[in-house]
């Protein structure tokens, strides 16, 4: 829910300020702007904040889910075709690599005597969730070579005209994020462990096949990063042809 709900409040708020309130409305569409862009600017920092200070995997997870939602606005804060595509890419990407961290948390939470990060435990089957996690954090954080490091770059590319206040926040925020995933998977699968063993759950094929599965879709993004971006671009026009919107719902013209 916290991984896809959010990203229909994201599309609501682009179909919102492209149809409603569209960017060349004077009275009104730079407003929209003005609102958006430090709130997102805020929501960033707290999330990636968050992702650095977090105490447990799943709070860490949620604030790397809050982190992607503020980079989402803040693409969306420009209302043009180019950083609405971006836009949609990046919530793509969100919601698959917000969803495998939760899956992925969950994996842990179930292996190990407690869930804090501040003290070690015992972790049954270290191997396989270790790699499961080292992939959700490098698509979480957008390194290289999952679809985030991809969307933030269309989300630069976007701004490469405007203020370099947009570039800092994303490569700053990006980089305390890495710190703060890096030093979770230090806790959880590289520091030594007492003597005591592992919670050891029964066979949960169902766990782990969904966040293999989020995962592979996240390589799909990347492997068809043209064609789904291609298409996106051309959502994105159509989100700002406002007159072919109300012609297609009969709202610009007699039934």
């Amino acid at each position: 829910m916290f991984a896809v709900m959010t990203k229909i409040g994201a599309y609501a708020t682009l179909r919102f300020g492209s149809l409603v309130f569209p960017p060349d409305l004077a009275a009104t569409g730079p407003l929209l702007q003005e609102l958006i862009q430090p709130a997102a600017l805020v929501t960033l920092a707290v999330g990636a904040v968050g992702v650095l200070g977090a105490t447990t995997l799943p709070r860490l997870a949620a604030f790397g889910g809050i982190a992607s939602m503020g980079t989402v606005f803040l693409a969306i804060s420009a209302f043009t075709p180019q950083s609405s595509a971006a836009a949609l890419y990046y919530i793509l990407h969100s919601t698959l690599a917000t969803a495998a961290l939760f899956l992925v948390a969950d994996l842990v939470a179930r292996r190990r005597a407690h869930v804090r990060l501040t003290d070690t435990a015992a972790c049954a089957q270290t191997g396989l969730i270790g790699a499961l996690f080292m992939a959700a954090a490098v698509a979480i954080a957008g390194m290289p070579p999952l679809s985030g490091f991809i969307g933030k770059l269309l989300i630069l590319d976007a701004f490469r005209d405007q203020a370099p206040l947009v570039w800092s926040a994303i490569l700053v925020s990006s980089f305390l994020m890495i710190l703060g995933l890096a030093r979770a998977g230090s806790q959880l699968f590289w520091k030594p462990v007492p003597d005591s063993p592992p919670v050891r759950p029964g066979p949960e094929p169902l766990a782990f096949a969904a966040a293999i599965l989020a995962l592979a879709g996240l390589a799909a993004l990347t492997i068809f990063a043209g064609p789904v971006t291609a298409a996106l671009n051309a959502t994105a026009q159509s989100l700002y042809d406002a007159q072919a919107y109300l012609a297609a719902t009969r709202l610009g013209g007699t039934p």
